[in-house]
């Protein structure tokens, strides 16, 4: 979630998700990431070469690398308290 591409620029430290505030839960597993706001909110990002991020609210330049780089908003939920 930091916005890098890359496949092999990942940090092995705790860093920010760009853009995600509030964040009560995060998930993660395989290629995909999630988070859970305070205000029932679902973001995701990760592999996404099969739309599985759940958004048609992604950059084009994520779009075209099939990876969400930061989370994104999943489009038409609410009162979200769990990811699976």
């Amino acid at each position: 979630g930091s916005g890098k591409t890359a496949a092999n620029n990942f940090s092995a430290s705790v860093v920010q998700a760009r853009g995600l505030a509030n964040a009560v839960k995060i998930y993660g597993g395989g290629k995909n990431f999630g988070a859970v706001t305070s205000d029932g909110k679902a973001y995701m990002w990760g592999d996404n070469s099969m739309s599985q991020i759940g958004t048609s609210d992604i950059s084009m330049e994520d779009e075209m690398a099939g990876y969400a780089s930061i989370p994104y908003e999943v489009a038409r939920v609410s009162g979200v308290s769990e990811l699976s």
